[in-house]
């Protein structure tokens, strides 16, 4: 197919134009001979004497309309040649329009027709000779037409290599519209054909289809036109599965290209800012065709690495933004690439080959990506090299792994001036570090946990991984005869970057299932675990301080100090980072007391820090904020107990009411807001207690009801018609009857409020009270008024900043957080009871 390649289309247009300038010489001089004639004729001279010449004429007249219809008839035969195409190109039109220089098929029928209109006005005027001459010409042309149809049965070959050559010329001369209609006429003919070429014809067609493409490509107002048409191409080779490989070609060919094109444009590129997201159009088409093709055949087309990394360079150097739905999602594809090989790969290869796993041994190069764009190119690549790595780890392909990362790839650590690549590592380990410990049985099999084991627990893996933590957590400058890159990995946002992207790693619950997710806390354990193993064994306590930091303190201080269970779960990480048994116990009881340690330092440190912030938000004139809280408590007390309340001349009794422990993150005229609950419960039980004392109440035990019937039937039926206090106290045996119990409370007059406390039933002719006078004492809590218990054996004052949390201090530092942190609030009131003889009402009790 290949034989007459080497043509020219000048070669064949030149060679054209010798063969159609004889006829038109020929016609010029027969239309010269015809007007001598004539023009001599007029003169009564002749050469040859014709008896009837009008006669003649008309004959001849009618013979060149037959003629003419005969031009039309030879067009007919190639109704049989109308569908021949080839590179998108009609035969018809190609051998009657655009191989002719002079006689294109429309222009033979139109000198025709306007050949045979001239003859008549010859042969109204009695040119005889020049219809005649006519008549020659039209039979010249009719001759010319014959041979050119004549063409269209010769054979393909011939016609096919002058329609390439040609083409080829005009790809390169004609103007964007022209192109642009005949990428269009090439991309419909060749998907209608494509699946059934040879592979001799389809790479012809493709060889057309890249210069199209490369010539398309340069001007950015046909990227459109050509976006689409690669789509639906690609697509229809995707949709045939004997084509699956075609489709891959051609997809990776497109990359090269554009980035080929980048590469020697690269000053022009800047300016154009115009994405070509082809791979994530077609990214779930050629899945579907990569895990159904023989990974023999796929090895022979694609290099899956370079692939991808030409997605990414061409995604970036065409102006990434992040505003940018389309390169967002085909960045994101490319990540999701690097699963579908690594599954693919364990499905179907049989054998190590470092084809495939030949990423896992470099870091991603960042020369040649654009400099702004360096560390997105690094995250990308590198999240790609983690999917492959866990597809591997979950199909059972894990050998990939230790071969290429471990014992391969971490060689080259020491030259690697890439940080995703060390986060993409701490991620594999992490997730093997997951399935092999904290994953169950019901979501992942015996047989991958033990495998997942194996691998982390390796004494070759140990060493290697173990080197490379040192490595990137040393501050030297000279480490292991390397010159040291000075990483800050293990910081504050390390655990927020593993979370994010290992979460979407956890094994789901089966369907209508529900699990626990555990992933959070395994990424946790892992960088923590990490970093106390390096602070501990290798001195290096600074780490301690960037990655336990006081916005995580007291969740750390719940999950470590306050669960028995992780130091169990820090002896294993222990053992997979290669502690020996004989030092396996000291080393676990010193690194887990040091770890605990500092979480208990930064959690009171953050109590200090924070109290001193609260202490600022209480100076203000406090006078004035205790008269104020005075005037509201007795405004509350006054309106809860209205139905008892009566101005009377009694003497008013002070009272302590009560002292409440108050955090200073307020100001002080706010300070009591969300206590007032707590302070109509201690009035209540003042209430309650005065009445005691005074034998003015029945104790009424619920328990002596037979049910709640009978009990409900004592609450309708006592003359009593006031209820105070605690509602909850009040609850029925049943607890669905509750709505029942508040319908009978509604019937009656009452003040409750809360769960605590005490309820009275009372009669309120018999009880009055009368509240003069509130006051608000504040002032800060002392080491005598707190919790705090002095620890002989720490020589500190353990108290607890929350109420599970217990913290060492100094009294010094004791001292000041209490009186930063922490108000005592003693309210005091004036009240004075009016109670009748004899029993006022009762009390409820259990």
């Amino acid at each position: 197919m290949y034989v007459e390649k080497e043509m020219k289309w000048d070669n064949i247009k030149s060679e054209q134009k010798k063969r159609e300038k004889i006829p038109i010489i020929l016609m010029i001089s027969v239309f010269i001979i015809g007007t001598i004639s004539d023009v001599i004729a007029k003169f009564g001279y002749s050469m040859i004497f014709v008896n009837n010449y009008d006669t003649v004429s008309l004959t001849v007249i009618q013979i060149q309309a037959a003629l003419f219809s005969l031009t039309i008839a030879l067009l007919a035969l190639m109704s049989g040649h109308i569908t021949n195409a080839y590179l998108g190109m009609s035969f018809n039109d190609f051998l009657l329009n655009c191989k002719p220089i002079y006689f294109k098929q429309k222009r033979v029928i139109i000198c025709s027709l306007v050949i045979l209109i001239f003859s008549l006005f010859f042969h109204m005027f009695e040119l005889y000779n020049l219809v005649v001459c006519n008549s020659i010409i039209i039979c010249m042309l009719i001759g010319i037409s014959a041979m050119e149809i004549y063409e269209a049965f010769t054979g393909t070959e011939q016609i096919e290599s002058e329609i390439r050559a040609y083409l080829k010329d005009r790809i390169y001369c004609e103007d964007s519209e022209v192109i642009s209609e005949y990428l269009k006429k090439f991309c419909y003919q060749w998907k209608k054909t494509c699946v059934f070429q040879s592979n001799g014809e389809y790479e012809e067609y493709k060889q057309i289809f890249i210069i199209i493409f490369n010539k398309c490509f340069e001007n950015k107002n046909l990227r459109k036109t050509l976006f689409d048409q690669c789509v639906d191409l690609i697509t229809v080779l995707f949709s045939e599965e004997k084509q699956y490989l075609r489709g891959i070609t051609l997809l990776q060919e497109c990359y090269e290209d554009v980035w080929y094109y980048i590469y020697s444009n690269d000053q022009k590129v800047k300016e154009e800012i115009n994405n070509f997201c082809l791979f994530s159009e077609v990214y779930i088409d050629m899945q579907n065709a990569l895990l159904k093709t023989d990974i023999k055949s796929v090895e022979n087309i694609m290099d899956w690495d370079k692939f991808s990394r030409n997605i990414v360079l061409v995604d970036l150097w065409l102006g990434y933004d992040e505003k940018n739905k389309d390169v967002i999602e085909e960045l994101r594809k490319v990540k999701n690439f690097g699963y579908l090989v690594g599954r693919y790969i364990s499905n179907k290869l049989e054998r190590d080959d470092e084809l495939w796993a030949n990423p896992l041994t470099k870091s991603c190069n960042q020369s040649i990506y654009p400099s702004s764009f360096k560390k997105i190119a690094e995250e990308v690549i590198e999240n790609r090299n983690f999917n492959f790595n866990a597809a591997l780890i979950k199909y059972d392909n894990t050998n990939l792994i230790e071969k290429y990362l471990y014992l391969g790839g971490l060689e080259s650590i020491y030259l690697c001036d890439n940080e995703a690549y060390i986060i993409m590592v701490l991620k594999t380990h992490c997730y093997l570090y997951y399935l092999a410990y904290y994953e169950t049985t019901s979501y992942v099999e015996q047989k991958l946990k033990e495998k997942c084991k194996g691998i982390i627990e390796k004494k070759e893996v140990k060493q290697k991984f173990l080197s490379f933590i040192l490595y990137i957590t040393s501050q030297d400058r000279n480490v292991f005869g390397f010159i040291q890159r000075k990483y800050d990995i293990f910081n504050e946002k390390l655990l927020d970057i593993l979370i994010n992207e290992l979460r979407f790693y956890e094994e789901i619950s089966k369907p209508y299932g529900v699990k626990n997710c555990v992933m959070q806390h395994v990424v946790q354990d892992f960088v923590i675990f990490i970093v106390m193993f390096v602070a501990n064994h290798y001195n290096r306590e600074t780490l301690i301080d960037k990655v336990i930091t006081k916005d995580r303190a007291t969740h750390f201080y719940h999950y470590y100090v306050c669960n028995s269970n992780k130091k169990h779960e820090f002896k294993q990480f222990l053992i997979m980072m290669g502690i020996n048994d004989k030092e396996l116990e000291n080393k676990l009881e010193a690194t887990y007391t040091l770890l605990e340690k500092r979480i208990r330092e930064l959690c009171k440190n953050c109590a200090l820090s924070n109290s001193c912030q609260q202490n600022k938000k209480a100076d203000i004139d406090q006078q004035l904020a205790k008269e104020k809280l005075a005037d509201n408590i007795k405004e509350y007390l006054e309106k809860q107990f209205k139905v008892i309340i009566n101005q009377n001349d009694l003497k008013a009794e002070r009272i302590h009411l009560c002292q409440m422990e108050i955090c200073s993150n307020k100001e002080i005229e706010n300070i009591l807001d969300g206590e007032y609950e707590w302070i109509f419960n201690c009035f209540v039980s003042l209430l309650a207690e005065t009445l005691k004392k005074q034998n003015k109440l029945n104790i009424i035990k619920k328990l002596n009801f037979q049910d709640d019937e009978e009990y409900f039937k004592y609450l309708k039926s006592k003359q009593n018609d006031v209820i105070i206090g605690s509602e909850f106290k009040l609850r029925p045996i049943d607890y669905s009857k509750t709505s029942y119990l508040r319908k009978i409370i509604e019937e009656i007059e009452h003040c409750t409020n809360g769960a605590n406390g005490v309820a009275l039933i009372l009669k309120k002719e018999l009880l009055k009270i009368n509240i003069t006078k509130v006051r608000v004492g504040i002032h800060k809590e002392t080491i005598g008024e707190s919790s705090a218990i002095y620890d002989k054996k720490e020589k500190k004052y353990k108290y607890c900043v929350f109420s599970d949390m217990p913290l060492y201090f100094t009294k010094d530092e004791l001292e000041m957080y209490l009186n930063n942190a922490k108000r005592i609030v003693n309210i005091v009131v004036h009240v004075s009871f009016d109670i009748n003889d004899g029993i006022v009402g009762d009390i409820i009790e259990e």
